[in-house]
């Protein structure tokens, strides 16, 4: 049997467990080498009432690859005939073939089969209206999603640590402090930068946390192996959680690291399917969801379009709020609202990050005449040259995936960047290109030296 169904990042596979191997009917395998022969065609015919789990998987008709082997072996003939009528011979009927959707679910099997795939519409006038519920008023409303974006350095982790510790103890949020009118909740914190006794908690403590409502998703178990939590598909254990001990705030930092490799960063279609499954677990429980992003280096004027990855992320969101630097006071940050979609934006606040032992705590300023686009004006580091933040912007463009060369130029092009400087910084990031087999496109990826050298800018 040939294995055509990869298993998810926590090894075990997305959905459809027992549909996970194809096999090759024997009229279609001739003399083909390495190739098994499937069940007969009686094994399918006796099962098509089963239920679309347990039923047998669908013939799959290689046609490329078992030309290439023909061609091989030297019988040019056979690939010939079959090349006259395109490989279409008959198969099973459509709707005992079901072939995967975009929503991860094979179509169905046939206009009333149980389990089938079906669409949920809403009449508005059957829908009740409900005000926003906010966790923080103006800035992280309930039941849905919140993006905390930012340059390294400026607080963001020690600032989500705050507003931690107010929900544990039911504190009045920022810039106020002392009780609040909010019972004390708990959290659930994902970490994938901090270490939860070097950091973590000792963070937690400064800021006067709760800690037995204060809780950390660590890893999943996998037999004798422990693995980091991967999103999507770890989303029930989140929602298990968030069910059991009453959690109202989940801290995701940062939501990059956590994001399935298989899942594109930078496409929306792949984030918005994500995005949307945490969207409805947010709705389900009415839990606020805080993700932390780094920005990207990609020159724009606009602060929405900072974020890394797709806009799609920012866009699958109800609040946005980013964090810089103050323009004329380089010790002072400031949080600004970048998105609000549920109310009128709050303004933006000052903080300073003050030292507690090993660790820093939030000490809070006053409101400031400060915009998204005002503190991202202001270089979060010192000054680098437009060639440095072009070599930047591509490593950074190019993390977690091969990118097709055309698509990268244009995205550093519509950045600001000329072509011309656009080369010149693959060279100096040592980005390395390469011809992608079957569509004979040009990719592009970075060495492991010049994806080391982008991290650290």
């Amino acid at each position: 049997m040939i294995d055509t169904h990869p298993p998810a990042a926590n090894g075990t596979p997305a959905d459809e467990p027992n549909a996970m191997r194809h096999f090759f009917p024997p009229e279609q395998c001739g003399s083909l080498p390495g190739v098994p022969a499937g069940p007969p065609a009686e094994f399918y015919a006796e099962n098509l009432d089963a239920d679309p789990i347990d039923r047998p998987p669908p013939v799959v008709d290689n046609f490329a690859s078992r030309k290439r082997a023909w061609e091989e072996q030297g019988e040019r003939d056979r690939a010939k005939r079959l090349a006259g009528d395109n490989g279409q011979r008959k198969r099973a009927p459509r709707e005992y073939a079901p072939s995967p959707s975009a929503n991860g679910k094979r179509l169905p099997a046939a206009p009333d089969a149980d389990g089938k795939a079906s669409p949920i519409i809403l009449t508005l006038a059957d829908v009740q209206a409900r005000k926003a519920s906010w966790l923080w008023v103006g800035w992280i409303p309930r039941g849905t999603i919140t993006i905390l974006d930012g340059d390294p350095g400026l607080g963001k982790s020690t600032l989500a640590l705050d507003l931690a510790a107010r929900v544990s103890r039911g504190w009045a949020m920022p810039p106020a402090a002392g009780p609040g009118d909010a019972q004390p909740a708990d959290v659930l914190l994902l970490s994938a930068e901090d270490d939860a006794g070097a950091t973590i908690r000792p963070r937690l403590e400064a800021a006067g946390a709760d800690l037995a409502r204060v809780h950390l998703f660590d890893a999943v178990r996998v037999g004798d192996d422990q693995k980091p939590p991967v999103l999507p598909y770890d989303l029930d254990f989140i929602e298990r959680c968030i069910l059991d001990r009453g959690v109202a705030l989940v801290i995701v930092d940062s939501f990059m690291a956590y994001l399935d490799g298989a899942i594109d960063s930078h496409r929306d279609q792949d984030v918005r399917r994500a995005m949307h499954k945490i969207k409805e677990i947010s709705e389900r429980t009415q839990a606020a969801f805080l993700l932390i992003r780094h920005l990207h280096k990609l020159i724009h004027s606009v602060a929405l379009y900072r974020g890394g990855g797709s806009i799609a992320i920012v866009g699958a969101a109800r609040s946005g709020i980013i964090v810089g630097r103050h323009p004329d006071h380089k010790d002072v940050r400031v949080i600004a609202s970048n998105k609000s979609n549920l109310g009128p934006a709050p303004r933006s606040l000052s903080y300073t990050l003050d030292s507690v032992g090993d660790v820093a705590r939030v000490a809070w300023g006053d409101e400031v005449e400060l915009t998204a686009n005002d503190i991202l004006a202001t270089p979060a580091t010192g000054k680098t040259t437009a060639a440095e933040r072009c070599t930047a912007a591509i490593l950074d463009y190019l993390a977690g995936a091969a990118k097709p060369s055309e698509e990268v130029t244009a995205a550093m092009v519509n950045a600001g960047y000329s072509e011309g400087m656009v080369k010149r910084a693959r060279k100096a990031a040592g980005i390395r290109a390469f011809k992608e087999e079957f569509s004979g496109r040009w990719m592009l990826t970075p060495t492991a030296q010049g994806a080391h050298e982008g991290a650290q800018t």
